[in-house]
């Protein structure tokens, strides 16, 4: 894999690992011009997770890959915060930026990649197995009877 790669893999786990939503890669490494070879974007529903998803993300470039971003804004007011790994560019926002600056389309010849929400389907396949579970825990067991009145 290329260092981009590896990259763009790291932040994606600092991403899931804060729970992040709606996950999009936008390779942008085929247009000339490009300010980066990708940018990874993503929400949190509120500030405080768009500051722990940007604090996840830097931990795990850190610890993994042993990067730094070059530099990071909005952290404070935490409605956008931007990370620059130069090579990746990470856009973390609550939903009603990102709606309102949909940079997902501001790049129309990028080659997009939508993840799936990992809680979504761990909830999905937690509630699965615990249904799976009980029906077979359910299953030649007897009922317990009631005591009889003498």
């Amino acid at each position: 894999m290329t260092e981009t790669t590896n990259l763009v893999n790291a932040i994606i786990k600092g991403i899931q690992e804060k729970k992040g939503q709606d996950i999009v890669i936008a390779d942008l490494s085929h247009i000339d011009g490009a300010i980066a070879k990708s940018f990874v974007i993503c929400q949190g529903n509120s500030p405080s997770q768009v500051e722990a998803i940007a604090e996840s993300i830097s931990e795990v470039c850190r610890k993994e890959l042993k990067e730094k971003p070059v530099g990071v804004n909005g952290l404070g007011a935490n409605q956008w915060v931007a990370i620059d790994f130069v090579d990746v560019l990470v856009h973390i926002f609550v939903p009603e930026l990102r709606t309102f600056y949909d940079l997902e389309n501001l790049w129309e010849d990028a080659k997009l990649t939508r993840l799936p929400n990992i809680d979504s389907s761990l909830a999905h396949q937690q509630a699965s197995a615990d249904q799976a579970h009980t029906s077979i825990s359910n299953h030649g067991k007897q009922q317990p009877s009631l005591p009889q009145q003498g």
